[in-house]
């Protein structure tokens, strides 16, 4: 059986999360993802065609779709 490994110092077993860690949005996301695919449909566009124009990925397209 091996060991277990060594914790940082300070680490606390019974509260992994530190303030300074994120926590989960306190609102919820504003609706615009729904718009944002809306018009990109009505542009004829695919996710990847807009990325493309604007300079970011399709996956993030996709997120923000989403969101």
């Amino acid at each position: 059986m091996q060991a277990a490994p060594a914790l940082e110092p300070g680490f606390d077993r019974t509260r992994p999360y530190t303030s300074s860690m994120p926590r989960k949005l306190q609102r919820t996301r504003p609706k615009q993802g729904s718009r944002l695919a809306a018009l990109r449909r009505a542009a004829g566009l695919t996710q990847t065609e807009l990325a493309q124009l604007v300079g970011e990925t399709q996956q993030n397209i996709a997120y923000w779709e989403q969101s």
